[in-house]
């Protein structure tokens, strides 16, 4: 859940995240879901429980193998 210390690169930290993309768990900083402006926006203030989980996730309705390309470009890393 959100709340936890996510350790990263160049010995800098934030909160990491975790979103239920289509029922797939994934965990990522803040700061890195901040780069895409659609992620920023669900972030940027209290998400109404419509876009929660059971257990208190972000939820987005969506392919979680599309979102799992979208996080590596996010990370930095080249389309594959």
């Amino acid at each position: 859940s959100t709340g936890v210390l996510c350790v990263g690169g160049m010995s800098s930290s934030s909160t990491c995240v975790e979103v239920n993309v289509g029922g797939e768990i994934f965990r990522s900083s803040a700061a890195t879901l901040r780069n895409s402006p659609f992620l920023a926006s669900l972030l940027s203030d209290d998400f109404v429980d419509d876009l929660r989980d059971a257990d208190g996730r972000l939820f987005i309705d969506r392919d979680p193998d599309l979102f799992a390309a979208v996080l590596r470009l996010l990370r930095g890393y080249d389309p594959e």
